[in-house]
């Protein structure tokens, strides 16, 4: 069972920051659930130890987090992009590239 759900939303009107994440933890009786608050920032003195995380995640929760953004319209700024973009962009040269050698009537062996 996942310990932690996220939502992500645009609403640049309430915050002015442009997205929301909302962090939720479903309730293991019959109450609601619980819901995080705002992240508090502490100055950090100089020679002090690493803090504990403000957000520990297992695998599938930062995975979940990721899909949240995704949806919400985040994107990497490096990424190669997904698995579905990159086979409709194969597609998509395959078909151009038989289109180009159709048209300068090069012939093909079916393998280019």
């Amino acid at each position: 069972m996942q310990r932690i759900k996220f939502e992500v939303m645009r609403n640049p009107l309430w915050s002015g920051a442009g997205l929301e994440i909302h962090i939720y933890q479903p309730a293991n009786d019959s109450r609601h659930g619980c819901v995080a608050r705002p992240v508090q920032f502490e100055p950090l003195d100089e020679g002090m130890m690493r803090p504990a995380p403000a957000l520990p995640l297992t695998e599938d929760e930062a995975q979940q987090l990721c899909d949240a953004l995704w949806e919400a319209g985040v994107r990497p700024t490096n990424g190669a992009g997904s698995v579905g973009q990159l086979a409709a962009t194969q597609e998509h040269l395959a078909t151009v590239k038989a289109i180009a050698f159709h048209a300068l009537k090069i012939p093909t062996t079916g393998n280019q």
